[in-house]
């Protein structure tokens, strides 16, 4: 700990001394035995502590492996040593020297490196089988018995092969379930000949993968009996979907081949939607699929990969991945030795991956995000330090909510310190029309502001948020005024005006935010309230926003 002078030590003392344990045994209990050595499992102490060490070992290791060509990753304690040449047995070569300095540090620094857990991996882009052993130098994994490269390597839920096609990976996620297997059977067995419908049992598929869940929600339902189709729509893609996509962004990008991929997870799909219809195995697939509610896979694909590229621009200036992108998304990261910005224009256009297809595609995004906004720290944000000041008149789906809304008016009008507000967005039908926001700003009986503009191409609830930002800063501008009062039919983005994270339209929260605030310390007495009202009303002063 004297490397780190800024630790609090006595915080970690505090909690690594001291300490005892209790063991338990049916009734028997144990005297309480000191456990003074190590962290407890699952503490939050441990990736802290273990980040502590590792550090040092791999700064350590990249001095004095500087001439290998290696790389070393650490996640916890789970370590990789890379080593990228034109030959893999210079590869075993560099690995072997490399693993020597890894050992010897981890000696140093009193650490357990162990031997048997080790694997080996090579990537090739060749065809042929060669995939050399390698001598450790330490047992078990030396002399006449090497370490041996495995097939397929699963590292955080991904299953590598040799030459990247990432086959294995997806098949593992979509696999046909092992044979049936009896759970229960209350009755006994029957006479050979006996009729089926008399044995009472319950039958599932085994295995987690995603084609056994396939297989298996067929108990759940058919067409005639079980989950009605929207059930089972929606069971497939909250249980499935998520996981066999996961790891798409390794495999699907512009110029990959994919084909055996993609066609392994729409075999998958067209059998999640006949079980969903309850149709014939001969109906087509599209058809289903529309019937059915779900995206082709293509599609569904497409989407994802395209929120990933714009995932990055949330990320912060110093983020890890930022250091692999190129010289606009950069930021205060520093590029690492692979980054798209050391490449040269010849090699930019070789290269295909994930991280090229962000730079080709990021600048189509025409929202900007702010990921540490000083509004959105915690503590800071509008809802810890004005929460008294902000009310929500929620829906209350018991209650006839015109002659409320036209009592809660009435009063409203009659106090000359309220503000009357109705904000409404509405998005065409139709593609060639953009969205529109409106607000009209009242005070008593009286129309102070009206207002109405084009939101551009967003969904409804963006544009419900445009329209509440804009009667905001209308409202917060009227003189003698104490309350608010805004009239919207989307309390969610009622919800998420005030919010500053992260999230679609969060610069238009971030200046609701900064609206309210200063009007709230210029007046402690000022609130606002946030009232719900059907569409379909076309209730008074928002029934005027909606047309």
């Amino acid at each position: 700990m004297q490397f780190f002078p800024s630790i609090n030590h006595e915080m970690f003392m505090a909690v690594l001394l001291g300490r005892s344990t209790v063991y338990c045994w049916n009734t028997f209990q144990s005297d309480p035995r000191s456990a003074d050595m190590g962290v407890g499992q699952g503490s939050a102490l441990l990736p802290v502590i273990s980040g502590l060490f590792i550090a040092l070992v791999m700064k350590l290791f990249y001095i004095k492996a500087a001439l290998l060509n290696t790389m070393l990753l650490s996640f916890v304690d789970d370590g990789t040593i890379l080593a990228q040449s034109k030959q893999l047995d210079d590869n075993n070569v560099g690995l072997r020297k490399a693993y020597k300095i890894i050992y010897l540090l981890f000696v140093a620094f009193a650490l357990v490196l162990e031997h048997n857990k080790t694997e080996l991996f090579h990537f090739s882009c060749r065809g042929d089988t060669y995939n050399p052993l390698l001598d450790l130098g330490y047992a078990p994994h030396t002399g006449v018995t090497p370490l041996k490269p495995k097939t397929y390597w699963r590292y955080f839920g991904f299953y590598f092969d040799c030459g990247l096609t990432f086959h294995e990976h997806v098949n593992y996620l979509k696999t046909t379930a092992p044979p049936t297997k009896t759970l229960w059977d209350q009755t006994p067995k029957l006479p050979r000949g006996q009729p089926t419908s008399q044995k009472r049992c319950i039958r599932i598929r085994g295995g987690n993968h995603r084609g056994s869940t396939v297989q298996a929600m067929r108990m759940l339902g058919n067409s005639t009996r079980g989950l009605s189709p929207k059930q089972r729509c929606l069971l497939y893609r909250l249980c499935v979907v998520p996981i066999a996509t996961y790891g798409y962004c390794l495999w699907y990008f512009d110029g990959a081949h994919n084909k055996a991929a993609m066609n392994q997870l729409k075999r998958m799909q067209q059998k999640a939607a006949l079980w969903i219809m309850g149709a014939f195995h001969t109906s087509p697939t599209g058809r289903l699929e529309a019937l059915a509610g779900l995206i082709p896979m293509h599609l569904m694909l497409k989407k994802l990969a395209m929120r990933a590229v714009y995932h990055v621009t949330t990320l912060s200036d110093t983020h890890p991945l930022r250091s692999m992108m190129g010289e606009g998304l950069l930021k205060q990261a520093e590029p690492h030795a692979r980054s798209a910005t050391l490449m040269t224009p010849a090699m930019r256009g070789k290269v295909k991956s994930t991280i090229m297809e962000v730079d080709e595609h990021i600048h189509t995004l025409t929202e900007s995000f702010e990921p540490f906004a000083p509004k959105a720290r915690p503590g800071d944000q509008l809802l810890d330090c004005y929460a008294d000041h902000l009310h929500f008149d929620e829906r209350d789906p018991t209650q006839d909510r015109r002659p409320y809304l036209d009592e809660l008016i009435a009063k409203a009008r009659a106090d000359p310190l309220t503000v009357l507000a109705a904000a409404d967005g509405s998005v065409p039908q139709s593609n060639q029309y953009q969205a529109a926001s409106a607000a009209i700003i009242y005070k008593g009986h009286c129309e102070l502001e009206r207002t109405r503009y084009v939101s551009g191409r967003v969904t409804a609830p963006d544009a419900e948020l445009n329209a509440i930002l804009c009667t905001v800063r209308l409202a917060v501008k009227q003189a003698n005024c104490q309350h608010i009062m805004v009239f919207t039919d989307s309390m969610g983005s009622a919800h998420r005006a005030v919010d500053p994270s992260m999230h679609s339209g969060q610069a238009f929260s971030l200046s609701v935010c900064r609206a309210l605030q200063e009007w709230f310390e210029a007046d402690d007495l000022c609130h606002i309230t946030f009232v719900y009202v059907p569409s379909a009303l076309r209730w008074d002063i928002h029934g005027e926003a909606h047309k």
